[in-house]
């Protein structure tokens, strides 16, 4: 699986390196996880559910926001909380 990132998750995630180690691993364990073979069946079936955009809890506060497009996780937010 492809791992993308948008211009915004880079620049956000980037800054993670300086400023908030424990959350950047947060965030590579999530993308380890998601990027899994056990996993990506699981993940496709429910971002097919929710026309393809998902969120994972990375702790109280923030939120990993991605999308699988075929062979691709596209990363499109890495930290904040979800507007409803």
């Amino acid at each position: 699986m492809n791992i993308i990132f948008t211009d915004q998750s880079w620049e956000q995630y980037e800054q993670l390196i300086d400023t908030d180690e424990d959350l950047l691993n947060r965030i590579n364990t999530v993308i380890e996880e998601l990027t899994s073979n056990s996993n990506t069946n699981n993940i496709i079936k429910e971002s097919e559910a929710s026309l393809k955009t998902n969120c994972r809890k990375l702790d109280d506060s923030n939120n990993l926001i991605f999308q699988i497009d075929g062979d691709n996780l596209i990363i499109i937010n890495c930290y904040g909380q979800v507007n409803s």
